[in-house]
């Protein structure tokens, strides 16, 4: 199985507080260091609970972590332009090799269009629509930018 690291670099966002506070340490004599860090959980790598989305859904607590680490099917969807939606059928479409409780990735190759840093990226990205799929598609991903996301941030 090939493993790809999907993760952002955790560091001073426009979006997200970073703080790093080193608690003991060996120069100060302490007999072991220590840091604790701040930041927002739901901010930069990080999986989505269904209860984010869904009253009533399972916390993070309650899944299986094997939900989210394995193999994945791939939904092509590098032709969705800047601002571009993705759509019920686009998933339809692109989708087909996908079968119900596979680990999906939606790979909009946004990220070497727009630096995650940047308002740019989420301002601007893909967006997915808020149509179902056929039942496939049970997606949490942070390749492309949700709807929500972008009103939240930018009010549109």
């Amino acid at each position: 199985m090939r493993i790809v690291d999907l993760s952002y670099p955790i560091r001073p966002h426009f979006r997200w507080k970073v703080a790093s506070e080193r608690r003991s340490s060996h120069a100060k004599g302490d007999l072991f260091q220590a840091t604790i860090l701040t930041i927002h959980c739901h901010a930069f790598t990080h999986v989505d609970a269904p209860v984010h989305f869904l009253p009533g859904g399972r916390d993070i607590t309650q899944l299986p972590v094997d939900q989210w680490m394995g193999e994945a099917a791939v939904v092509d969807l590098t032709h969705v332009p800047e601002n571009g939606e993705v759509t019920a059928a686009n998933l339809e479409r692109q989708g087909q090799h996908v079968q119900p409780g596979d680990i999906t990735l939606l790979w909009t190759d946004w990220p070497k269009r727009a630096n995650v840093e940047t308002e740019k990226f989420w301002r601007d990205a893909p967006t997915r629509d808020r149509a179902p799929a056929n039942g496939s598609f049970t997606v949490a991903s942070k390749l492309s930018v949700t709807t929500t996301h972008r009103t939240t941030v930018f009010g549109r």
